[in-house]
């Protein structure tokens, strides 16, 4: 297997070109945890991050979805205080889940509309922001503009992030990479 190419970062510590990178989360382990410097966070919140999509995994039932990767732990802070994921499914995942699975899940697609803050208590408490999208390619369903709308708005927060500097992120898929990260970030420590 060929190894991924060093990050390139800007005069900020974004990484370079701005805009979605393909990778894996093993690419993301390998650069932004083990390869870059010592960091007493960035190991943590990766697992944090493991931990959470496998979490999805087991809601949804399947690893067949995409994780974006972003925010300053995309970048060459040494101390990130936190990693921002979007997970971004078909419709069909979403609407073959159990009635309280898309409640649960409803609460990231709309923060805004959730009492308990469960998105806001998990970035706290755990230092993940998590977003979620549904990924809608049928543009004859009625919800395929409001989905355009969430992703465009979503890939905008992730190329831009909070300052308003251009900046790169990590599309991921979840599909079969769970075990194999989870496994080899436990044994390098």
């Amino acid at each position: 297997m060929d190894e991924p190419a060093q990050p390139v970062f800007d005069e900020y510590g974004y990484l370079t070109p701005p805009g979605p990178h393909k990778g894996s989360l093993c690419h993301i382990r390998l650069h932004f945890v083990e390869g870059m410097f010592p960091s007493e966070s960035r190991p943590q919140l990766f697992r944090v991050m493991l931990g959470i999509i496998r979490k999805f995994i087991n809601l949804l039932h399947t690893d067949c979805f995409q994780v974006w990767v972003g925010g300053v732990f995309i970048s060459n802070n040494p101390e990130p205080e936190c990693t921002e994921i979007c997970f971004v499914i078909a419709p069909d995942a979403f609407n073959n889940a159990d009635e309280h699975t898309r409640a649960a899940l409803a609460k990231f697609m709309h923060p805004e509309t959730d009492v308990t803050h469960m998105a806001e208590c998990i970035r706290q408490n755990m230092g993940c922001s998590i977003h979620f999208l549904l990924e809608e390619n049928d543009s004859n369903s009625p919800s395929y503009l409001i989905n355009l709308c969430f992703k465009k708005m979503m890939e905008n927060l992730f190329r831009l992030g909070g300052d308003h500097h251009p900046r790169g992120y990590f599309i991921c898929n979840a599909e079969g990479t769970i075990e194999d990260d989870t496994r080899q970030t436990e044994t390098a420590q």
